[in-house]
Order: C-alpha cells, then sequence, then structure tokens
C-alpha cells in the first residue's frame, strides 16, 4: 500500500542527549552527487549572538524561539530602528538557510532608513560541528528513519529551508523519487515569493 506524507520540517520536542551517524546523500535528479549527511539526535542548543533591548511583541517571539519545539536549524533576526522589525525561522535543514530565511523576511518588514536586520541567535543540534557535511533538520532526520522501515520502492526528497515530501510502497524507484522530488519542490516553490528566494529540492539516499 502507498502511503505519503507531506510535512514541512518545522515541529520537534527539546529532549536531551545527542547521537550522531552518516549516511550518504544523493543530490538532485540530474545525476547522482554523493557526500556525507550528518544527522543529529533531537536535542537543541541555543546561542545568543548579543542581548538587544526589544520591544514587547519582538521579545514575546524571541522568548519562544529560544525555548521552541519547532527544533534547529534556526535563527532569530532583528532591526534595532523604530520600526523593529523581526523574524525567526526553525526546523531548517541547514545553518546557512535558517539564516537567510530569517534575514530576508525580517527586511521585507523595514522602512526607508531603518538599521538592516541581524542575526541575535541560533538555534543548532547539540554537539553540531561546522565541518561542511550536509544535514537534515530535527523532524526530517525522525522522517528518514522511519521511512526506512517501510516496504519498497521509497524516496525522501527536501531542501535546505526544510521541506521534506517522503513517499513509499511504490512499483519502481523511478516513480518514489519522482513524486518525491516533484511535491516537494511544489511546496518549495510555493514558499518563494515569502523569502524572495527559490530552495530546490534533492533527493537523500535512504537504501543503504
Amino acid at each position: 500500500m502507498k502511503s505519503k506524507i507531506l510535512l514541512t520540517a518545522i515541529t520537534a520536542i527539546i529532549l536531551s542527549g545527542c547521537v550522531t551517524n552518516t549516511v550518504q546523500e544523493v543530490s538532485h535528479t540530474k545525476g547522482v552527487q554523493m557526500g556525507t549527511l550528518e544527522l543529529y539526535g533531537i536535542s537543541d542548543d541555543v546561542t545568543v549572538y548579543s542581548k538587544v533591548n526589544m520591544h514587547k511583541k519582538a521579545q514575546g517571539s524571541f522568548n519562544r524561539f529560544k525555548h521552541s519545539a519547532k527544533g534547529y536549524y534556526g535563527a532569530f533576526a532583528y532591526s534595532s530602528s523604530s520600526t523593529g522589525a523581526y523574524a525567526q525561522s526553525t526546523g531548517h535543514n541547514t545553518l546557512k538557510s535558517a539564516r537567510e530565511y530569517a534575514l530576508n523576511y525580517c527586511s521585507q518588514h523595514l522602512k526607508s532608513g531603518d538599521a538592516n536586520c541581524k542575526i541575535t541567535a541560533i538555534l543548532t543540534p547539540k554537539g553540531y560541528k561546522n565541518n561542511g557535511r550536509g544535514t537534515l533538520s530535527k523532524t526530517a532526520t525522525t522522517e528518514l528513519k522511519k521511512l526506512k522501515t517501510y516496504a519498497k520502492y521509497n524516496a525522501f526528497a527536501t531542501n535546505d529551508v526544510g521541506h521534506y515530501y517522503p513517499v513509499s510502497g511504490h512499483k519502481t524507484q523511478e516513480v518514489a523519487s519522482s513524486e518525491a522530488i516533484r511535491n516537494c519542490n511544489v511546496h518549495a516553490k510555493a514558499d518563494t515569493p515569502k523569502i524572495q528566494k527559490y530552495y530546490p529540492c534533492y533527493l537523500v539516499n535512504i537504501h543503504q
């Protein structure tokens, strides 16, 4: 029986402990590019770069971000101008895209003459090391592990922002991969106007 799940990687629970392992990433459908994908456990670390005096609404959002159950990777951006623009991101597959997302969305709320938005805090997995390896969000990691237990043929597509689309139970691997990529990209493109950047989806190799 075919099953498919549409999820945006935004929800998880902060717990203690960290376990890392590695799998191989298959990047994009126009060829195979092998690289090491490092998976972390379900614990989060919050790093605050600097304490900023925020207006009440922004401070409330920042407090929720610091104690968020949504999980890594995330970033909080804020403008110290009178506008007090702010934005946050959680559940991204990379710290780079989490920072870009928060900055882009925050900048859309600036007025002429306002100070630029800056990242004031980040959310990473416990034990995170910036070693150049590919990563997944907390929820994407959980769903990938579940998918490995399902009947073939399966596929898992995701992008840096954290959209992902797992499918299982197809007649061929080609069909499974095509459906995962197609559906993941549909939702990635729908998010593009809001963040002013398109993050294409790619396949993760789950058969190892």
